[in-house]
C-alpha cells in the first residue's frame, strides 16, 4: 500500500524517488499497479532487481514458500533484501519513507516509526494505522488498490515492494 505514501507526499507537495523490488516472480497485476501508479502521480517508480533469480532457476525449481526452508528464505534474501540494500549502500539518502503497517505481520509489532539504520533514518509514518484506516484514505483519494496483489517471497501477500525514499 505504497500508493497511502505517495498520497502524503502529494499533499505536502515532497518530490522524492520511489524505489520498485522486483522479484522477476511478479503477477501482471502488479507490474500495471506500478504503471497505474506513476501516471496516478506523475511520479517515476525506478526499478531494483537482481539477476539472482535467473541464476538459481537454471539449476533449481522455485523452493516450498515457508520461513523454516533455508532455500525460500536464502532466494527472497538475494531477489529481495539485497536489491534495495545495494541501491541503499550506493546512494547518499538521508530518509527512506515507505509504507510498513503492524497488521501486515507479528515481526511488525515491535517496528518504532523512527528507525535508524548506518546511513539513513527509516520512517514509517502509517506503521500504527488499522487496515481499515488505510483503506479509508485510498478511499477519500481516490486510489487504486492491487487487488489481486501475490508476492512469492511474502507469506502473507500485504505488501507490494515499493519503498519511498527521499
Amino acid at each position: 500500500m505504497s500508493s497511502v505514501v505517495f498520497i502524503l507526499a502529494e499533499e505536502l507537495k515532497i518530490n522524492f524517488d520511489a524505489y520498485w523490488v522486483d522479484t522477476g516472480l511478479n503477477s501482471i497485476n502488479t507490474l500495471n499497479y506500478k504503471k497505474y501508479l506513476q501516471k496516478r502521480f506523475k511520479i517515476k517508480i525506478h526499478r531494483l532487481k537482481s539477476n539472482y533469480l535467473d541464476f538459481y532457476l537454471n539449476d533449481y525449481d522455485l523452493p516450498h514458500r515457508s520461513l523454516n526452508n533455508p532455500l525460500f528464505t536464502s532466494l527472497c534474501n538475494e531477489i529481495k533484501i539485497k536489491p534495495l540494500e545495494k541501491h541503499l549502500a550506493s546512494n547518499n539518502y538521508d530518509l527512506w519513507i515507505s509504507n510498513l503497517n503492524k497488521f501486515e505481520n507479528t515481526e511488525r509489532q515491535n517496528l518504532n516509526i523512527f528507525e535508524k539504520k548506518k546511513n539513513f533514518m527509516k520512517y514509517y509514518p502509517f506503521l500504527n494505522w488499522s487496515k481499515k484506516e488505510v483503506f479509508y484514505l485510498t478511499k477519500i483519494f481516490d486510489i487504486k488498490l492491487n487487488e489481486n496483489y501475490h508476492d512469492f517471497c511474502k507469506i502473507d501477500d500485504n505488501e507490494c515492494g515499493i519503498h519511498n525514499i527521499k
